[in-house]
């Protein structure tokens, strides 16, 4: 199973643990703020002459949300931090001498959460170029995973030193 496909179509996220344990914060929220809420995935497959579109299980907030849940340590008494997902998706094509171009975007914006307002925090924004064979799997799954645990890392160890923390 390449994609991690459910009968559906949909890309699930495998559990994978944090190697960190968030000391001064926890993620209270996931929210959306995608200007456009597509798919996360636009694939190339080698027998479809068209890419194949695919998205997160219930929807990336969702599935975003229920990982962060299950593998982020989360300790109420601290810090409710609110994660939007401005970009989150993989896009590739097909190149003329038959290999695939891919691209992965992915931007998540931190904000506290006190006192009925949010305050921005700051920004984890990257984009991964890479180039795969057309017989190579995309391993979306993987690389959704890998991108949103980069992010959290990056947030994880700016709330570190960063001075208001």
């Amino acid at each position: 199973m390449f994609f991690l496909f459910t009968s559906a179509g949909s890309i699930v996220l495998k559990d994978e643990k944090f190697n960190f344990r968030p000391q001064n914060y926890y993620i209270q929220n996931v929210a959306e703020g995608r200007a456009a809420r597509n798919v996360v995935a636009i694939l190339v497959q080698r027998n479809k002459k068209s890419p194949v579109s695919a998205d997160l299980k219930n929807g990336a907030v969702k599935s975003v949300k229920n990982f962060l849940d299950r593998n982020l340590h989360r300790d109420t008494t601290l810090m409710p931090v609110l994660v939007t997902i401005k970009e989150f998706k993989i896009t590739e094509t097909r190149l003329p001498d038959g290999s695939v171009s891919g691209e992965i975007s992915v931007f998540f914006s931190f904000s506290s959460q006190l006192s009925y307002q949010n305050k921005h925090l700051v920004d984890f924004n990257k984009v991964i170029h890479y180039k795969r064979l057309i017989g190579d799997p995309p391993n979306a799954e993987t690389k959704l995973r890998g991108g949103l645990m980069e992010g959290l890392t990056f947030f994880n160890n700016w709330m570190k030193h960063s001075p208001r923390s």
